[in-house]
């Protein structure tokens, strides 16, 4: 993917597999059966996982990564971003993939090389946020400070949905 121009990767899932998950999707439940997403002590002790786990995981990744860039004679994912004229389909394709044209990947994909100037842009920004409006009101914060109970009514639309909880008291939907 790097040399297709990606310079960001996910590892959320197989991280979780690493330390023991055994992908139930019942982690909001509270109900996990391994204990990795539980915050019920009788299922967290059957939790298999150790830290060791992840980080012996994410070492392996590593060395993989620097094997294959340097097998294609870059140095760092830096210069493999974008680089999609290192991609060569297979000389020999399976049966179920002779037919298979694949040659518009290796063509040109945008700029080539670094990612750095894009990564040392400003952050983006989607401007305030209800959290912000909320946790910035006074009362709202004196509720927080003397651990009291508010109820304060905000305007909420699609974007906000997130935002929607228990701050000190009750907020209300209007």
């Amino acid at each position: 993917m790097a040399a297709l121009g990606a310079d960001e990767y996910g590892f959320g899932t197989v991280a979780m597999i690493a330390t023991g998950c055994i992908m139930a999707r019942v982690c909001h439940t509270n109900n996990c059966p391994v204990g990795v997403a539980s915050q019920r002590e009788e299922l967290r002790a059957r939790f298999p996982g150790a830290p060791e786990d992840l980080v012996n995981y994410f070492h392996f990744v590593a060395e993989e990564v620097r094997a294959g860039l340097a097998s294609l004679g870059f140095r760092s994912m830096n210069e493999l971003i974008g680089r999609a004229s290192v991609l060569r389909q297979r000389a020999h394709p399976l049966a179920k993939t002779s037919g298979l044209d694949l040659s518009f990947l290796t063509t040109y994909a945008g700029e080539t090389g670094s990612s750095v100037e894009r990564l040392g842009q400003e952050v983006h920004s989607n401007g305030p946020q209800l959290d912000d409006e909320i946790l910035a009101d006074a009362e709202v914060q004196a509720c927080i400070s003397n651990s009291t109970q508010l109820t304060k009514s905000y305007d909420i639309v699609n974007v906000d949905r997130s935002s929607l909880g228990r701050v000190g008291g009750a907020i209300a939907k209007k």
